[in-house]
């Protein structure tokens, strides 16, 4: 109902969707031999935009039909239903039982990091850590460009064609 709560599940949403890059990445370096990691990369960057733009006619429907908050209750259920299956599903290539020993060897072979195994202990949160990340000038370059990058992106997928239909 205000501007603040917009803001606030906005970052909350920013947040919890940053992590799916490094995850990406990760997967992508273990299941994936160093020759076709450019093409595993492309195809789950751009299905986003093209799951967008096909699923675009049915999430205007579920507005027309029942409302905008359909739209979040059923694109969020499916990422629940997806985050599910895929907990139960994904496993490392070693322990993954559909992956025989030769697909292993051939990823392992071509630069694949099937050998390697998630961190036991983490390092807790330090403010620190985030002083150092914030001060790097590089890193606030990616920043801005890509706040400019969505904001840019958001501008013409939603107010931009409202104002062309509605008044021009």
């Amino acid at each position: 109902a205000s501007f603040i709560a917009l803001f606030i599940l906005r970052m909350a949403v920013g947040a919890l969707e940053a992590p799916a890059y490094p995850i990406n990445s990760r997967v992508v370096t273990t299941w994936f031999p160093e020759r076709e990691r450019a093409t595993a990369i492309g195809v789950y960057t751009s299905g986003q935009f093209v799951g967008l733009a096909f699923l675009t006619p049915v999430l205007a429907w579920l507005q027309h039909t029942f409302g905008w908050h359909m739209v979040f209750v059923a694109t969020g259920g499916v990422g629940i239903v997806w985050a599910l299956i895929w907990y139960a599903v994904y496993r490392e290539p070693r322990d993954f039982k559909g992956a025989n020993a030769a697909e292993i060897e051939l990823i392992r072979e071509g630069g694949g990091l099937v050998d390697i195994q998630a961190q036991a202990a983490k390092a807790p949160f330090r403010w620190v850590d985030l002083g150092i990340v914030l001060s790097k000038r590089k890193l606030w370059g990616i920043y801005l460009g890509q706040f400019c990058l969505n904001s840019t992106l958001w501008f013409f997928l939603t107010w931009f064609p409202t104002y062309l239909v509605k008044y021009r």
